[in-house]
């Protein structure tokens, strides 16, 4: 599972670095690599959640784990970027654009306010903003909430756990569809923004705990699942619509059954996980290079460059902010 996280950051770091350098570097598979993210929180939080006396608790374990790196990047983002900014450091930090980026970001309404003042405004910039990444701890975050309203539904109106379940996994399915539809006939980008937020993240999320359902028997199949569901992944990809109805099934079952792969890489279980700060970090790294200039002809070190950075940095994070408090009751 930790190899499997692995893959996912790098992919998405990939990813955003195509987009963000004009790059040709492998294959686009950001959002499916978002959405595996998803599918291992599905299959973790249940359990989580039986394991813990009450729901205080269980957000109080998530709250330690997912909040001190993210309040990390959003602050040394604000601080550092000073350095290319346009604007001078008294302007810089006086901005109401500085604050309304701590604030926005702080309280995961990153969409308010993505960018800071003089920071990224060049046009060889895709974008200006500092951290395109961040919109997804929002939807993380409901969907860890969603988990004890999910149990006390079930709990409360006697539904069977299973059949909820699947029932979530095709509204969730259907939602998402729906808005892309009406992206095609109106052409509103709102509509594709809409559409990947909490309801349409679902679909993965709970795919996820399906498995965790039916682990023993899942595991049991577990080769021929991850086989079969990535030639299937492969066989659809090019499908119209099938990124929205096929692949919540097939990507959350090739990460799953990869995850239960009885083989490991000896220093990753030594070490700490710093997949999730990678995820957290990458993004204004790559926006840096790009400052610096990247020629998408020649991309392989300018990516090599942003991947060792972002290391470094996520084991800074992971050894003086995440260690930490994941001690603090």
């Amino acid at each position: 599972m930790d190899i499997a996280r692995y893959v996912m950051a790098l992919l998405v770091l990939i990813g955003h670095f195509n987009g963000l350098t004009g790059s040709d570097v492998f294959i686009n598979l950001t959002a499916e690599s978002v959405g595996g993210f998803f599918a291992l929180s599905g299959f973790l939080m249940y359990p989580s959640f039986r394991k813990a006396r009450n729901v205080r608790q269980y957000i109080g374990d998530r709250a330690r784990r997912i909040l001190p790196p993210y309040f990390f990047a959003v602050v040394l983002c604000a601080l550092c970027l000073v350095f290319f900014s346009s604007l001078p450091a008294t302007r810089y930090f006086t901005d109401s654009g500085f604050w309304k980026y701590i604030a926005a970001n702080l309280s995961f309404l990153n969409w308010l306010h993505p960018s800071l003042p003089g920071v990224f405004e060049g046009p060889e910039f895709a974008n200006s903003a500092v951290n395109g990444s961040l919109w997804t701890m929002k939807v993380e975050w409901c969907l860890y909430l969603s988990v004890p309203i999910m149990m006390w539904a079930i709990a409360r109106f006697r539904w069977k756990s299973v059949s909820a379940i699947v029932a979530v996994i095709v509204v969730s399915i259907l939602y998402r569809l729906g808005f892309m539809l009406l992206y095609e006939q109106t052409e509103r980008e709102i509509f594709v923004i809409l559409g990947r937020q909490i309801f349409g993240q679902l679909s993965y999320f709970y795919c996820g705990m399906l498995v965790y359902f039916a682990r023993d028997r899942f595991e049991r199949h577990r080769r021929i699942i991850f086989i079969t569901s990535l030639l299937l992944y492969i066989a659809t990809r090019d499908i119209p619509y099938a990124s929205i109805i096929a692949a919540p099934v097939l990507y959350s079952a090739i990460v799953l059954s990869f995850s239960m792969l009885r083989h490991t890489i000896p220093w990753v279980n030594r070490t700490d996980n710093i997949s999730y700060n990678i995820y957290l970090l990458h993004y204004p790294i790559i926006q840096i290079a790009v400052y610096y200039g990247v020629d998408p002809s020649r991309p392989w070190l300018p990516l090599a460059a942003v991947t060792a950075v972002t290391c470094l940095l996520s084991l800074l994070s992971v050894h003086t902010i995440e260690t930490h408090f994941r001690k603090k009751n």
